[in-house]
Parts: C-alpha cells; structure tokens; sequence
C-alpha cells in the first residue's frame, strides 16, 4: 500500500518475537518507500508498531488494511494472537490508520 500517499509503495515489516519493550510483544515496523526505494535500515522507519503485553507477539499478520477511513492513505491492519482482549491470548486485530502514523 501506500500508507504516506506519494505515490511509493511502502512496506509492513512484521517481527512477531521482537522483544519490545517486553518479551515477544511482537513488532512491525513501517518503512515508507521513495524514488530511491526503501530505507536502509529499521532505524529509518516511520513507525514501530508494538504489543501491549509480554508474549502478544504483534505483527504475527501485518497488511494494509487500503483506506478504512477513505482519506486517500493506504491504512495497517496488524494481528496480535496472543493479545489478552477479554480471555487469555484471545487474539485481536488493530487498526491503524496512516493519518495517526504520519502525525508528527
């Protein structure tokens, strides 16, 4: 998708046992490409998108979600299997929207 609406197509990077914060919260990272493709490294991404809680392991699935609030900007759908939404590692997806990911 194109989550920054410059015409590049961007990129969800899932990393579900990335340690952030805690162990195995799970991370996605959101790289936005340009006329000279992606950046070179993780540190260039304009978002991390993390779990809540030890062992959610976000970003199991991360995939653009196209435009859930028809802005213009491609939107991220991020699956948390382990998140403990009601019952213990019950799962739950989250919405994120590019327009709160490209807020400064």
């Amino acid at each position: 998708g194109d989550i920054d609406g410059d015409g590049y197509g961007d990129l969800l990077l899932a990393a579900p046992g990335r340690d952030a914060g805690q162990v195995s919260a799970g991370a996605t990272y959101v790289l936005l490409g340009g006329p000279t493709g992606l950046p070179a490294s993780l540190t260039d991404s304009l978002a991390v998108l993390t779990g809540e809680a030890a062992g959610d392991e976000a970003g199991t699935a991360a995939i653009s979600a196209g435009d859930a609030d028809l802005d213009g900007l491609d939107d991220v759908l991020l699956g948390v299997p382990y998140a403990d939404q009601g019952t213990p590692n019950g799962g739950a997806f989250y919405l994120q929207l590019a327009t709160s990911l490209l807020a400064p």
